[in-house]
């Protein structure tokens, strides 16, 4: 056999020493679903800390072992596997071949292993949490001029405190078309955190298929990750600079309503209070304007009256005049019910002026139902799983045709529909 040749990253708890068994002790060798067959050690002066190593052949002039050794010292990332060290055997009597070892942090869990033991997919503000992390890392090797190369749950661990890590091919080269294979490879791996499942159909079809349970805003960078033309994904810096600008992140107030989501009910109720005092004041004015305008009509005209709850009616002949702001504000005002009533009109005036004035209390409609269609078309109740973020949606109609065209390259005629983020 020949020499052994070790090299120790030093920013690491690993001192300089001619032979890491001096350090490090092996604990046994088993399989890894990434990363073939790979042995287990322990640090000798602090058992707690786990490493693994894995073995490498290839042709002694075709070695970069120091050249690699010197970038992974370099590369610190809280999203990276820690590189500890590197052994090179050279060739004696084996031919031209030398075995290489490199030793990194061991998390005995992955990504797989995790959502396998889970009984349920992911919840939104679980997915934007591992989405920023992994781009954060992914973004940093980037700027490394490196890349991943093979994005997996395999390839991706978890700690027991919820941080991610992973570990890219080490050897790969870093060009725009890998880094845009690595955005497509990163949306499969969070489709399958939310759907727990790992071969899809059509993937286009699975995130129209989500709408329900996660937000817009999330299948839309889903979408933009998986456009059929490379040319039109986000690299990472551009996904780095959409996580961090988007309208909601992962913060400890995200935590605390995904953990208690009767804090939504209860922002969602003081919200509609506050709503149904405005449509009140609105209401009240627009009653008094609508009567103002009311002009002659065929059709017998009631005015409310504030002296014993009760409601005269007028001639023809008579031109109602304007109810005055401290009449809708006296101790007798009348009751949602009775402004509701004094709108209702048995059919619509036809073939008047007045028509197209009073239009909105025809057809037994109130103005304040009127109003608060036209004025407060969506809901701000919404019976939602508390896992979904409320983001405002699209129709149903108009999310399927944006899914389509962010996943399909449109036509020029036909310009995108902008993202909300």
């Amino acid at each position: 056999m020949g020499t052994v040749q070790a090299f120790v990253n030093y920013n690491t708890e690993l001192t300089f020493t001619s032979d890491l068994n001096d350090q490090i002790q092996c604990c046994g060798t088993f399989s890894h679903p990434a990363f073939g067959n790979i042995q287990l050690w322990k640090m000798k002066n602090k058992p707690s800390l786990e490493l693994f190593s894995f073995t490498r052949h290839l042709y002694f002039q075709d070695s970069i072992l120091l050249t690699i050794h010197s970038k992974r010292t370099q590369l610190q990332h809280p999203n990276l596997l820690q590189y500890y060290a590197c052994t090179q055997n050279s060739p004696s009597y084996c031919g031209n071949v030398e075995t290489q070892q490199l030793y990194f942090e061991y998390i005995p869990q992955t990504l797989s292993q995790y959502l396998c033991a889970r009984s349920e997919p992911f919840r939104e503000i679980e997915v934007w949490k591992s989405l920023e992390q992994l781009v954060s890392v992914l973004k940093y090797l980037q700027n490394k001029a490196q890349s991943h190369g093979k994005i997996t749950l395999d390839h991706i661990f978890i700690t027991s405190d919820q941080i991610l890590k992973t570990l890219d091919q080490i050897t790969i080269q870093s060009t725009n078309q890998q880094i845009k294979q690595d955005v497509y490879d990163l949306a499969q791996v969070i489709i399958e955190l939310m759907t727990k499942k790992k071969f899809h159909a059509s993937l286009k079809e699975t995130v129209i298929s989500l709408s329900s349970d996660y937000s817009q805003q999330l299948l839309q960078l889903l979408a933009r990750m998986l456009n059929n033309t490379p040319e039109k994904r986000p690299d990472f810096i551009e996904l780095s600079e959409i996580l961090y600008n988007r309208q909601y992140r992962s913060t400890s107030k995200e935590q605390e309503i995904a953990l208690n989501p009767s804090i939504i009910k209860f922002q969602l109720n003081s919200q509609n209070h506050s709503l149904n005092q405005m449509i009140n004041v609105r209401t009240n004015q627009i009653f008094n304007k609508n009567l103002h305008q009311i002009q002659l009509s065929p059709y017998k005209i009631i005015q409310y009256s504030p002296q014993g709850n009760t409601i005269k009616q007028f001639s023809p002949q008579r031109v109602v005049q304007p109810i005055k702001k401290e009449v809708l504000y006296s101790q007798n005002k009348p009751s949602y019910q009775q402004l509701n009533s004094l709108y209702r009109t048995s059919s619509p005036l036809k073939g008047n002026k007045a028509s197209s004035q009073a239009s909105t209390i025809s057809y037994n409609t109130s103005l304040i139902d009127s109003y608060r269609t036209q004025q407060y078309p969506l809901s701000t109740q919404r019976a939602s799983r508390s896992n979904k973020l409320f983001i405002p949606q699209h129709k149903s109609d108009v999310k399927r045709r944006l899914f389509k065209d962010d996943l399909n390259q449109t036509s020029a005629s036909q310009p995108p529909i902008e993202m909300v983020l």
